[in-house]
């Protein structure tokens, strides 16, 4: 039992790191872009409809979503964090345990 315990932590952890790289290189690509794109955008704005300053809902819009991309990817959570899926995770792994010891004893 101990076994496969440790086994299903190892996966775990290791499935934990696999989520997190790809969120922390899916914020740099959106950081990268939003650098190199919003300029462009401004320009854009400013050269072609001057009157309307319609860029700063892109910068909003864009800004937003890479500041929950950043929370997310560098566990910046303050609802359902590291510590919440730590006490969900051995509260689950604690349900299975009693339903496997309840299936045994039934058998």
């Amino acid at each position: 039992m101990a076994i496969a315990m440790e086994d299903f932590k190892a996966k775990y952890a290791l499935e934990t790191a696999k989520k997190r790289v790809a969120a922390i290189r899916c914020f740099y690509i959106n950081l990268v872009a939003y650098i190199i794109l919003i300029p462009v955008l401004i320009y854009i704005n400013l050269t072609y409809t001057p009157d309307v300053y319609w860029f700063v809902y892109s910068i909003l819009g864009w800004g937003t979503s890479l500041f929950i991309l950043a929370m997310t990817a560098f566990d910046f959570t303050p609802f359902c964090g590291a510590e919440w899926r730590a006490r969900k995770l051995k509260e689950l792994i604690k349900e299975e345990e009693r339903k496997q010891h309840i299936s045994k004893t039934s058998q």
